[in-house]
């Protein structure tokens, strides 16, 4: 019996030793330091985040609106090379403007935004409502999808 207790103590000993001085202290400063991390991200985010600015940016972020709003891949930037490309796929003259195809972006980011959105639509927060009463310089789906995707 003596021997049984010996040995826990024996294990208990080295787990303290090794969280003291060992793996263990390199693991918790890890953990730490890539906390700490995330914590100061999250504060510079939510303090300077002014809205996306460049039109990339806005461009993929309405395509992910889009698909996840209609379910297909389509832009509210027409670009005269893709109406070139849709009235040669078209016998009409007059290419289709609504819900145009979007034929320049690889659709796997606006896919992953689009599931982002869905998400805040299962909890049931619209991500593309503007808050009441003000102008707001972004809106909830900038600030909780797009930018946390980002970083």
């Amino acid at each position: 019996m003596a021997q049984d207790n010996r040995s826990f103590e024996s294990t208990l000993h080295d787990i303290v030793y090794s969280i003291d001085t060992g793996t263990g202290l390199k693991i918790i400063r890890v953990t730490l330091f890539i906390l700490f991390l995330l914590i100061i991200v999250m504060l510079y985010t939510a303090t300077q985040f002014r809205g996306l600015t460049s039109e990339e940016a806005m461009d993929y972020a309405q395509l992910g609106r889009n698909i996840s709003l209609d379910g297909g891949l389509a832009t509210k930037c027409i670009r005269p090379v893709s109406m070139w490309k849709v009235s040669e796929r078209n016998l009409d003259e007059n290419p289709q403007i609504a819900g145009h195809p979007d034929l320049f972006h690889p659709p796997a980011y606006p896919l992953l935004l689009s599931a982002g959105f869905k998400i805040f639509e299962l909890v049931g927060i619209d991500p593309f409502s503007l808050p009441e009463g003000g102008r707001a310089t972004s809106l909830p789906a900038e600030q909780w999808v797009i930018l946390p995707l980002n970083h």
